[in-house]
């Protein structure tokens, strides 16, 4: 790691246990009866309000909220007799046009831009873009709250299926989480941090969305682990990090066999020892969720896995990369199993 990075790195560390220290909730006052529940995907009673959770000292909040008031936001519309949480930026009209005020400021870029099989060690990107650098403040989340006409609160009923929700021109991948619950990281590192380290937190039952990836790795590249860039919802909050690669299944990523079930998933999961790490995960007749590790030889000098691919038959798997054995593995409880190093 060269001076500048660990420098970064070490700066990044300081800022979020500075934040953690700083850092309020704004909770918001006891709302009045809400009128009914819209859905997200029908047309707005009365718009959406924007507000952000932000770490950081009360002057540089302030002055980084104005720069979160950027393309179209109507600043002058407000809530009435009662506030959304967080620190208000403004309000928009549709879901469309709120959803990409959310995915401008979440991430200024995506991590990844390779291959898959790419080994992809590039800088991570901060959670909130350059709030961090322009105004000493990370981004905890941002907020989308449902308005009526009246200038009050509703509440949004998001769709299961959020793929309809995303503006043209922003290419999230909608995924889910392969746990209940796991914590969200502001950086990505080569060993999983403690969960006390966390960010925020993903949860299976709200939403999710995977921008990129990318991996982390020791010193000497005997070990690395991908992460996943993403962005998830719980509740109204949307919270941008980093999760394991091997806790997300992107939407589509599903290898099917004749039926529904059972399905696999073959996830590139990082580095052990020199040689690629991937997670086999299969949902069984049942529905039940299996995992089995598996590793396979690195190429072209540790830079890039191995192009690994999944077949499914029936009630089996098999796993076929250049240059070795193919593996079948049975898609059941047996593929819980520790594999002994």
């Amino acid at each position: 790691m060269n001076a500048a990075r660990a420098q970064r790195i070490a700066w990044l560390g300081a800022v979020l246990l500075a934040a953690v220290a700083t850092w309020t909730v704004h909770a918001a006052p006891a709302a009045p009866a809400a009128p009914p529940t819209d859905p997200a995907t029908s047309p707005p009673t009365g718009g959406y309000w924007l507000s952000a959770e932000l770490a950081g000292d009360a002057s540089s909040r302030a002055d980084a909220v104005g720069s979160l008031e950027t393309n179209g936001v109507d600043t002058q519309r407000r809530p009435i007799d009662v506030e959304p949480p967080g620190a208000f930026v403004g309000s928009l009209p549709d879901v469309q046009s709120t959803l990409g005020w959310v995915a401008r400021h979440a991430f200024i870029q995506a991590a990844s831009e390779g291959e898959p099989d790419t080994l992809w060690t590039v800088d991570a990107p901060i959670p909130g873009g350059g709030l961090l650098e322009a105004h000493g403040v990370l981004l905890r989340s941002l907020i989308v709250s449902g308005a009526t006409p009246e200038h009050g609160l509703r509440t949004i009923a998001w769709p299961a299926d959020q793929r309809g929700l995303l503006p043209s021109g922003v290419p999230w991948v909608a995924a889910a989480l392969l746990v209940d619950r796991a914590p969200l990281f502001a950086a990505p590192a080569a060993v999983l941090p403690p969960a006390a380290q966390r960010h925020a937190m993903v949860h299976r039952s709200g939403g999710l969305f995977v921008l990129g990836w990318l991996d982390r790795c020791t010193e000497d590249r005997k070990r690395c682990l991908r992460w996943a860039q993403v962005v998830a919802r719980r509740g109204d909050r949307f919270s941008a990090g980093y999760v394991p690669a091997y806790l997300v299944a992107p939407q589509g990523a599903w290898v099917p066999g004749s039926g529904a079930l059972p399905r696999a998933l073959l996830v590139r999961s990082g580095v052990e020892e020199g040689e690629a790490a991937l997670v086999l995960v299969a949902r069984d007749r049942h529905g039940e969720l299996h995992r089995k590790r598996l590793r396979l030889p690195m190429l072209e000098g540790g830079q890039r896995y191995p192009a690994a691919t999944l077949k499914v038959d029936g009630e089996r798997a098999t796993v076929s990369a250049p240059g070795v054995e193919p593996m079948t593995v049975a898609l059941d409880s047996g593929m819980d199993r520790r594999i002994r190093d």
